[in-house]
């Protein structure tokens, strides 16, 4: 008798032993390779030395955990952080709540990749499509490059998928709901509540599920509209449910903040900048440019710019209320679209472009730059494009009139809803990655035959099949409005160049520096960390001109007076360099300048540029009659390594000058200021 290689029509088959063992390889091999670019992630620069969203969210960790959130209105969800905070109530270390992040972050990945399974499996009913849609989902390098980083976007996925396995586990048994008895109702009842609960989650973690959580009231009411009786508590389970969690949330926030609110802040100045006039449509883009190292690190710029563009629009620069700042902003986006819809429609049709292309769009950092540095996802060749078009060719290939993925409508509607906020508000990477399974999951129908059979399925549908592929590839990697931006990658060099110099390696982040400012030779914050870099490759003995001939002091002057507005800290740099290359007046009046800095903080320990600048004033000789008193009267509270090194070469017995408590750190940091005074 022949054996069936097709999977039959709605009926989930039981998997064999083979399968079995065939799952617990790739679940081996997933994990392997996950845990391979974590060890590789957190070796690097940007992994041990987390910034932008990955530092406030461990910022914000870290203040939850010591109860020292400011008391203002949240600006972004609170849910990841808070869970980040419970292991630092654990015990966990602040240095290791990078590394904790990260295995959580792939625990997560591995998780959604079993609901990811379940789902496929369940709706092709057949355990080989649920392994293909799995393989697709799980070693897909963009979803692994997420999970190890410190964000909320692996952690909500997770929850969000385990909420559609939920929903979607308990469809198709709502179409006869009517013959439920009392048992199955209460069951039913259940699932939908805990659904909710989790769907409720994965928008306090992520914001941009609440479109699905508002919608899916809708899918169930079409659903189940002609049993009313089943409907309404079927609804109200959910929808209560989800309700009391975002009330608990709003209640903390109403604790620390004096204000119940539940979605953070952030939203309404997303909406204007995704959908205002000129918008490019891909990611977020900032308007007003804040030098590195100006903001504290785990703030947020998007708050800051929002707060600004705020104040200079409107002319207010009172104190404001967080809700008229987001009334504005809405205001501003609904008045923006109404006086040109078709401008803002020909925005909309680029997204849905940007959203099927297969370039994943900046969102703090360039994927593609990202993806090129590490020897774990350069070689994967899986992405966005490739699944997609596995996707559609699939179901163009498997169609069969008695064959119905089971629970079509609902995984359809979710994604479509999800689409649409995501189409809304910005399409890069970190927004687009939860319409990535149910691509895969659609592409799981390619493990409903046997290789034999699918290569007659394809031949005997060569032409729609071909003409899919192609029609969709022709989206997925083409070019157009300029949908292949590497404009960003500068902003990733800075970072790196950023991250090397937090970590020590001071070549290396001048390196990284050169390389953006070889991208854009007038990025303000890549000459700061050009000027950086190279000033601390002097401080450690090392000479940059040996491996960058070009690298000089004069070279530096050059940079600082190409930026329009240097911190205090890279304007010192600018008085040495005027200092070295003979120039000692220019650098008197520099240095006078940033000595009159009235200083961030006046708390004992803080480094402040008035020091720095007494400090180096000592140290070139540059100083006045009065400057060594003042040095003397700061000695005991200043955090300054410059003024500490220069009251210690003028000090006697007699007469010390150093508290006893710093001595040490003195004798630490003077071969370091002797590369550059000798």
């Amino acid at each position: 008798m022949q054996k069936h290689s097709l999977a039959q029509p709605g009926v989930e088959t039981l998997p064999s032993r083979r399968h079995v063992q065939f799952c617990l390889v790739v679940s081996a091999g997933l994990s392997v390779y996950v845990l391979g670019y974590l060890l590789w992630f957190l070796g690097s620069p940007l992994g041990r030395y987390p910034l932008l969203d990955s530092a406030e969210n461990l910022t914000l960790a870290r203040q939850i955990a010591e109860g020292t959130l400011a008391p203002i209105p949240f600006f972004r969800a609170m849910l990841y952080p808070a869970t980040l905070s419970i292991f630092l109530r654990l015990g966990v270390g602040v240095d290791w709540l990078p590394v904790v992040a990260g295995l959580f972050g792939c625990l997560c990945h591995l998780v959604s990749t079993c609901f990811v399974y379940r789902i496929a499996r369940r709706g092709w009913a057949s355990p080989r499509a649920g392994l293909w849609a799995a393989i697709l989902f799980g070693f897909n390098p963009v979803a692994v490059y997420f999970a190890a980083e410190p964000l909320d976007t692996t952690f909500g996925l997770c929850l969000f998928l385990a909420g559609l396995n939920l929903l979607h586990s308990r469809w198709a048994l709502l179409r006869k709901a009517s013959s439920l008895n009392a048992g199955e109702r209460k069951r039913l009842y259940l699932d939908l509540a805990a659904a909710g609960a989790l769907w409720a989650l994965a928008m306090l973690a992520r914001p941009h599920y609440a479109m699905v959580l508002a919608g899916i009231t809708l899918l169930l009411a079409a659903r189940l509209w002609r049993v009313p009786r089943i409907m309404v508590p079927s609804a109200g389970a959910l929808m209560l449910t989800a309700a009391c969690l975002l009330c608990l949330a709003g209640l903390w926030q109403q604790r620390v903040t004096g204000e119940f609110r539940i979605m953070p802040t952030q939203g309404a100045y997303s909406l204007w900048a995704g959908n205002r006039p000129g918008a490019n449509g891909r990611y977020f883009e900032q308007k007003i440019h804040l030098p590195a190292g100006e903001t504290s690190e785990g703030d947020n710029p998007a708050r800051i710019e929002s707060h600004v563009l705020y104040q200079r629009e409107t002319g207010n620069t009172n104190a404001t209320t967080t809700q008229a700042e987001m009334d504005y902003w809405r205001q501003r986006t609904v008045d923006s679209i109404r006086a040109n819809p078709v401008t803002w429609l020909g925005l909309m049709a680029k997204k849905v472009y940007f959203a099927l292309n297969d370039f994943e769009q900046y969102n703090n950092k360039t994927y593609a730059v990202q993806k090129a540095l590490s020897p774990v996802l350069k070689p994967n060749p899986l992405g966005w494009g490739v699944t997609l078009v596995l996707c559609a060719a699939g179901l163009v290939a498997m169609w069969r009139p008695d064959r119905r993925f089971r629970g079509g409508f609902l995984t359809a509607a979710v994604a479509a809803l999800y689409a649409a906020g995501a189409v809304l508000f910005f399409v890069s990477d970190r927004f687009r990655l939860p319409l990535l399974p149910f691509l895969c999951v659609g592409a799981g129908c390619w493990g409903l035959a046997s290789f034999h059979r699918v290569r007659q399925l394809v031949t005997a549908r060569v032409v729609p099949v071909g003409a899919t592929i192609l029609a969709v590839a022709a989206i997925a990697f083409s070019r157009g409005f300029g949908v292949y931006d590497l404009s960003p990658a500068v902003q990733d060099y800075v970072a790196l160049s950023i991250a090397c110099g937090k970590a020590g390696n001071d070549l290396e982040s001048l390196e990284w520096a050169r390389k953006a400012l070889a991208s854009r030779p007038d990025h303000a914050d890549a000459l700061a960390c050009a000027v950086n870099g190279f000033f601390n490759c002097k401080l450690r003995g090392v000479d940059p001109g040996g491996v960058f001939s070009d690298e000089t002091w004069d070279l530096q002057v050059t940079r600082v007076a190409q930026i329009p507005q240097p911190l205090p800290g890279i304007r010192l740099v600018k008085s040495v360099a005027l200092w070295k290359t003979g120039r000692p007046e220019e650098a008197r009046s520099t240095l006078r300048a940033l000595s009159q800095v009235v200083p961030a903080s006046t708390n004992a320990g803080k480094t402040s540029a008035t020091d720095d600048a007494l400090g180096v004033l000592l140290l070139t000789g540059l100083q006045e009659p009065g400057d060594e008193a003042d040095a003397r009267s700061r000695g005991g509270d200043t955090g300054s390594f410059y003024l500490l090194a220069a009251l210690a070469r003028n000090e006697d017995p007699a007469h010390p000058l150093i508290p006893p408590g710093r001595r040490e750190l003195v004798a630490q940091l003077t071969p370091f200021v002797r590369q550059i005074f000798p």
